[in-house]
């Protein structure tokens, strides 16, 4: 299966079904040989992929013949996988088909009823309302598409939507985008404040103290490097040693220590008025 650089290959799935995948890909045990769209079916599958989706995804999935395997973003899917909250649930003798929302569109899922399973008078049934992880595959009947359902397993865990929206996104973007860059990880647009952490442990995109230093006020820059070279315990120096060791007014250190505090370069030690310098 394909490796989508992201947090390593998607070769076994992740959510509570982990024999799902080691056992066909999707399939309950013992079911491998046949195909769920409907009962009793022999088509086998070879090599197959297990790829995170939206439901718009495969709405708009291209089939370039009826034979063929649908195509996501340019990419053959053989199995798929997805969440979804119930609209609407129909039995029928053979199927129980559910009508699933995930926000991005609707979708029908069939589940084909197995006569000779035994059931289980204590398995919860999903109910309207409730959410559901579907593991299928694509199927057009009279133009109409649907999911023919391997596996579907109740959500109880709602961090698991977002986790796979998440999951869905990334794998899109390497199918049009590429893998993602390899090196050192910087914040997009070079501003303070980056969400990300750089090498050296502060904000990327935040830069080097130096770099910071250059857009602040002469005073702040004479703070700084007094912090910097003087004398003085690990405390640091109170507003009003700096004042008279620079020879300016306490009011201007106030300022500068607020810019130099602001962009993370010195901190407070002791007291609010007790500066030392941030050393990466």
């Amino acid at each position: 299966m394909a490796n989508y650089g992201y947090q390593g290959a998607y070769s076994t799935t992740t959510y509570g079904n982990q024999n799902a995948a080691a056992e066909g890909g999707g399939f309950m045990n013992g079911s491998q040989s046949g195909s769920q769209d409907s009962p009793g079916g022999t088509k086998t599958y070879g090599k197959d992929t297990l790829r995170p989706v939206t439901i718009k995804q495969l709405i708009e999935a291209q089939q370039p013949h009826p034979d063929s395997e649908f195509k996501i973003d340019g990419t053959d899917v053989t199995q798929i996988t997805f969440v979804g909250q119930i609209n609407s649930i129909s039995s029928q003798a053979t199927n129980t088909t559910y009508k699933l929302d995930d926000g991005t569109g609707l979708i029908e899922v069939k589940q084909w009823i197995d006569a000779d399973a035994i059931s289980d008078p204590t398995k919860q049934l999903p109910k309207e309302g409730g959410y559901l992880r579907i593991w299928g595959r694509i199927k057009a009947f009279n133009n109409k598409r649907h999911i023919a359902v391997h596996v579907l397993r109740p959500i109880t865990n709602f961090n698991e939507i977002s986790c796979h929206l998440l999951e869905a996104t990334a794998v899109h973007l390497y199918f049009t985008r590429g893998g993602p860059p390899t090196g050192e990880v910087k914040a997009e647009g070079g501003g303070d404040g980056g969400m990300f952490v750089d090498n050296n442990g502060g904000a990327a995109g935040g830069g080097s103290n130096a770099s910071k230093l250059s857009k602040m006020s002469p005073i702040a820059r004479k703070v700084y490097e007094l912090l910097k070279t003087s004398q003085q315990s690990n405390e640091g120096l109170h507003v009003n040693v700096i004042a008279q060791q620079l020879h300016v007014p306490a009011n201007d250190v106030y300022k500068a220590g607020d810019q130099l505090l602001g962009d993370g370069v010195i901190f407070t030690t002791v007291d609010d008025e007790t500066w030392a310098v941030l050393e990466y």
